[in-house]
């Protein structure tokens, strides 16, 4: 198990926690509208967090592992094939121009 499993673990569940937090704080305030988007954003965040648990389970249950492999695919052969990445890296690097340039323009304006 990778680090990258636990970092996605963790994340999913502080998520989670913050979602179920909210979702709370909603029901005790009387907000209905709010309170049905964070428990959607919640049930979003612990799909990751489900599996990773079905994957560290697995290690020690067989059962489980195949549960696990037929869940996500792992245990149909992939074919080997090129995904052109471009696309994902222009986007990435148009936000980071985005999010920089709204940096600056707030600075900007702070300053003057």
């Amino acid at each position: 198990m990778g680090i990258g499993l636990w970092l996605t673990m963790g994340i999913s569940f502080a998520a989670t926690v913050c979602c179920a937090y909210l979702v709370f704080m909603g029901i005790q305030a009387g907000d209905t509208s709010g309170m049905w988007l964070f428990a959607a954003f919640g049930i979003l965040f612990v799909i990751p967090l489900f599996f990773g648990a079905m994957r560290l389970a697995g290690v020690r249950n067989a059962g489980l592992k195949t549960r696990y492999d037929k869940a996500t695919g792992a245990d149909q052969p992939q074919p080997t094939r090129f995904v052109p990445h471009w696309f994902m890296m222009t986007a990435i690097v148009i936000l980071g121009i985005v999010f920089l340039y709204g940096i600056i323009s707030v600075i900007l304006s702070v300053l003057w």
